[in-house]
């Protein structure tokens, strides 16, 4: 009560509201705000990647994760240091895991591979997939070579499975939506599948084994 003047209560906004479709902007433009003072700014074609006006320092930004490419340390610690003064960060110098991906670096061979352990294990138990009676290295199906011939046609099948109802309309779609991610982030390979079913999905939708 003690808040209420005329009828009115008026607040102060100091931190971010989760769900305020603005909230995203105006963190961002305040950040912006705040490490154009220490000289970094944000590539005008590439939203998400920073840079430093001199300074050998890049990084990437995924909602409240950075990702620091550098040369010599005293230069991620200078962006550390600007973070610092109003944010409240933890640090990874292993730079092992990043927006949910797991990385491994090896600096000797100059390699670097992704993985995000454990994603497709929990998607095939989150839709209840059954393991594959043999192992299946293609995410998609396709016409089988025919050898010795001299040309090789695309499959012109006729699809004659039946239209999915609701609920398989949103199940597969709960499908594509697990997997997006992870096609776009590590295996790019599922994208033409995913590409496919959500193509289906709306009148005849896919078999079942085309969902690998």
């Amino acid at each position: 009560m003690q808040y209420i003047h005329n009828g009115w209560v008026y607040l102060e906004i100091t931190k971010g509201i989760y769900g305020l479709k603005q909230a995203g902007k105006l963190a961002n433009d305040l950040l912006t705000e705040r490490l154009s003072k220490h000289g970094y700014f944000q590539c005008a074609t590439t939203p998400g990647l920073w840079r430093h006006k001199w300074r050998p320092v890049v990084f990437v930004l995924i909602v409240d994760d950075l990702g620091i490419e550098y040369v010599g340390k005293e230069h991620a610690e200078h962006l550390l240091s600007a973070l610092r003064n109003n944010y409240t960060i933890t640090t990874d110098w292993t730079g092992k895991r990043y927006a949910g991906i797991d990385i491994e670096w090896d600096y000797t061979k100059r390699t670097c591979r992704t993985t995000m352990a454990g994603y497709i294990t929990d998607v095939r138990t989150r839709f209840d997939h059954p393991d594959p009676i043999k192992p299946e290295h293609s995410p998609h199906q396709h016409r089988e070579i025919i050898y010795g011939a001299k040309e090789q046609y695309a499959n012109n099948d006729i699809d004659t499975s039946s239209p999915l109802d609701a609920a398989g309309i949103k199940w597969c779609q709960g499908v594509i939506d697990a997997l997006l991610y992870y096609a776009q982030a590590v295996d790019n390979k599922l994208l033409m599948t995913l590409s496919t079913i959500a193509q289906h999905t709306p009148t005849t939708g896919p078999r079942t084994e085309q969902v690998a």
